[in-house]
C-alpha cells in the first residue's frame, strides 16, 4: 500500500507538467477559451454520431468526420 501511495507523486508530477507545456505563456482569457472551444468541438462530435457501437467504430466515424 506503501509504494501505490509513493507513486502518486511521480503520477501527479507528469499530469501538472503535461497541464502545464499545455497552457504556458497563455493568458487566462485564452484558457477559458481554449477550453471552451475544445468543449464545443467533443460536444459537436457526439451530437452528430450516431449512438451505439464500439470504440473502434467512433474512431473510424471521427476519421471520415473530421
Amino acid at each position: 500500500m506503501e509504494i501505490w501511495g509513493l507513486a502518486l507523486y511521480p503520477i501527479a508530477a507528469i499530469i501538472l507538467i503535461a497541464m502545464w507545456r499545455n497552457v504556458r505563456g497563455m493568458t487566462i482569457e485564452q484558457i477559458v477559451d481554449k477550453s471552451s472551444r475544445e468543449h464545443h468541438m467533443i460536444n459537436h462530435i457526439f451530437e452528430q454520431h450516431p449512438q451505439g457501437g464500439d470504440w473502434d467504430q467512433f474512431q473510424k466515424w471521427t476519421d471520415r468526420h473530421h
